[in-house]
């Protein structure tokens, strides 16, 4: 659909920009309609603008609106030199930092600089990486796995699938199964083309 909506802005742009070279066409081989010089002048000087209005339509979608993408991702953005800053803030609260405000040889705006590159380097994200794992299996309704359940969820010498499971895995596969046959029963794909696109949709059949 947005190459759809582009392309016919583009279109659109490039109609207009051809109707008005043709009325300059007309202004300039049939000037007599129009009367004095200079009203012509000023005809052809309107056309001319417009065609320019069109022509800058057309570039700014080609150089901006194209090239952008629709970002859907959730992204945290972490200002290092201000936490440096906060937390310089807080630790003043101990004896060795206060004593550094006292002889004036607390940190500089260079040192705070220099503490959030490095910090680029040696911050530890495994605590994110954790909680984010976590949150994962809360949201799937499962335990989170330990070390010993990473080599593919398989422990060597159980047998698999774990017994009292295979009822489960059965239950499984026959759904599956059903979903595919109500699927080729009751619709069909069709494909659907955008210009630089095609893709292939469900519709269905009665």
């Amino acid at each position: 659909m947005r190459e759809q909506i582009i392309k016919a802005l583009i279109s659109h742009a490039q109609g207009d920009i051809e109707k008005h070279k043709a009325n300059i066409e007309v202004y300039l081989t049939n000037p007599a309609g129009i009367g004095e010089h200079s009203d012509i002048l000023e005809a052809i000087e309107n056309e001319l603008n417009m065609i320019a209005k069109y022509m800058d339509q057309i570039e700014v979608i080609q150089k901006y609106i194209k090239k952008m993408s629709i970002d859907k991702d959730i992204k945290v953005t972490i200002n290092l030199n201000k936490i440096v800053e906060e937390r310089l803030t807080k630790m003043l609260a101990y004896v060795n930092f206060a004593e550094k405000v006292i002889d004036g040889t607390l940190i500089s705006t260079d040192g705070i600089d220099e503490i959030a590159v490095n910090a680029r380097s040696s911050i530890d994200l495994n605590p994110l990486f954790d909680s984010i794992d976590l949150l994962i299996c809360n949201h799937l309704g499962i335990t989170k796995p330990t070390v010993n359940d990473m080599v593919h969820g398989v422990h060597y010498g159980e047998i698999q699938p774990e017994p009292g499971r295979e009822a489960y895995l059965t239950k499984l596969e026959s759904e599956a199964k059903k979903r595919k046959a109500y699927f080729k029963k009751n619709f069909e794909l069709k494909e659907l083309e955008g210009g630089s696109w095609t893709i292939e949709v469900p519709v269905r059949k009665k």
